[in-house]
């Protein structure tokens, strides 16, 4: 396995987490469980450093899945934690979680 399987596999994992945390919650249940909240913007940090660790080559390939986004809010929920906006957070959690999984998927070896 290659370092970049590695990091897809990593990135994967991320996103069954925060799958498996948030399933069944509503937005105001997420507000409240900060213990849910927390971990689930620490597994978005998770996913943004092991997005910023593939090789070149490997997100030039895979041009069509947004590694600069992802790293770009990695780096926001790292840097400037005191301006994370919790709704951001849960909306690309909903909205953008099922289609990176599946684009990750499309990376691997079958």
């Amino acid at each position: 396995m290659n370092k970049d399987e590695v990091l897809v596999r990593h990135m994967l994992d991320a996103i069954a987490e925060i799958e498996g945390f948030l399933q069944r919650m509503t937005y105001a249940e997420f507000l409240n469980d900060h213990r849910t909240m927390y971990a689930t913007v620490c597994l978005l940090g998770i996913l943004g450093e092991a997005a910023g660790n593939l090789s070149e080559e490997f997100r030039n390939a895979h041009a069509d899945i947004p590694f600069g986004k992802i790293i770009g809010m990695r780096n926001h929920l790292i840097h400037r934690y005191f301006e994370v906006d919790l709704e951001t957070v849960w909306k690309v959690c909903q909205d953008d979680m099922l289609s990176l999984q599946e684009n990750l998927r499309k990376t691997l070896p079958s």
